[in-house]
């Protein structure tokens, strides 16, 4: 089956568990019987990240990431995520399809550019919140896709500045399907309005 498919799929599922009555004992059927996963998120999150010595910090870039909570009684174990990235208003089939990455949940300024996100994560039961890294803001104010593409490369594209995966100001309709173990499934869908240099992305439910 397609991404589009097992979305559309997925989506059907969440929507009728969210219609009906008791707060997640639905949501954990649907997913129990269909493998289809109920997510929320929050807006997204910009956080400055800092290189160099405490005497001597500079910024390395913004990283915005969007906050994921499992809404079913189960834990969603070894959770990947894929990425869609479409331009609104863009040619027919202008998208890219990444995949992306997990990160640690600390203060701002304390992760260091060095520091290691995952390609799997664990959604737990309890609505705890999981952080999806979506785009960073570099100091001269250029955006690029967070995802293990332009983090494997890092070493010849510092801090995620991978020229093919650079995102020019405007809105972007995204989805994100995530995949964990015994083929449990969640999708999200979401609109990224970037206006371009010092503003942060603004990310509105589709």
């Amino acid at each position: 089956m397609t991404f589009a498919g097992i979305g559309a799929v997925v989506r059907t599922a969440v929507v009728v568990a969210r219609l009906l009555p008791w707060g997640r004992i639905v949501p954990t059927l649907a997913a129990r019987w269909f493998g289809a996963v109920s997510l929320r998120f929050e807006e997204g999150v910009s956080k400055p990240l800092y290189a160099g010595s405490s005497q001597n910090r500079q910024l390395a870039y913004h990283l915005t990431q969007l906050w994921i909570a499992n809404r079913t009684r189960g834990d969603v174990e070894d959770a990947r995520a894929t990425v869609v990235w479409r331009r609104k208003a863009g040619r027919s089939g202008d998208s890219r399809t990444v995949h992306g990455l997990w990160y640690p949940k600390v203060a701002s300024g304390l992760l260091t550019p060095a520091a290691r996100p995952s390609e799997v994560a664990r959604l737990p039961s309890n609505a705890e919140t999981v952080h999806l890294g979506l785009m960073v803001r570099s100091p001269s104010n250029r955006a690029y896709m967070v995802c293990t593409a332009t983090y494997n490369d890092f070493g010849a594209w510092q801090n995620y500045q991978h020229p093919d995966y650079e995102i020019s100001s405007g809105v972007y309709e995204v989805d994100v399907m995530i995949e964990g173990t015994r083929g449990l499934t969640g999708y999200l869908k979401f609109d990224v309005q970037w206006p371009g240099g010092t503003s942060d992305p603004l990310i509105l439910e589709r």
